[in-house]
């Protein structure tokens, strides 16, 4: 899991996410390939990197295992740096 930005750069972007605001958007990793003029990673930023938010690429949730399942509805802490990788979900 890791947090790309538009310098693609990897960063610390803990993130409590709200459903009137988010505050960050998961990408789950994807088996498909790439392009030679287009990555994954550079397409996500392409539809989604003018939001202003982290944008937490590689997520094992998905259609790729392992497959985290997430809760539905349930608020949610993302914690990403270089030593911590975690999601932390409550229900209300």
């Amino acid at each position: 899991m890791r947090t790309i930005t538009r310098s693609r750069l990897t960063s610390s972007s803990p993130a409590s996410p709200s459903a009137a605001s988010p505050t960050a958007v998961l990408i789950g990793r994807t088996s498909a390939p790439g392009n030679p003029t287009l990555t994954q990673h550079d397409a996500v930023l392409d539809a989604l990197g003018g939001l202003g938010i982290p944008v937490v690429a590689d997520v094992d949730f998905g259609h790729v295992p392992p497959q985290l399942s997430l809760v539905n509805g349930a608020q949610a802490t993302v914690t990403c740096s270089a030593s911590v990788q975690e999601i932390e979900q409550t229900l209300a």
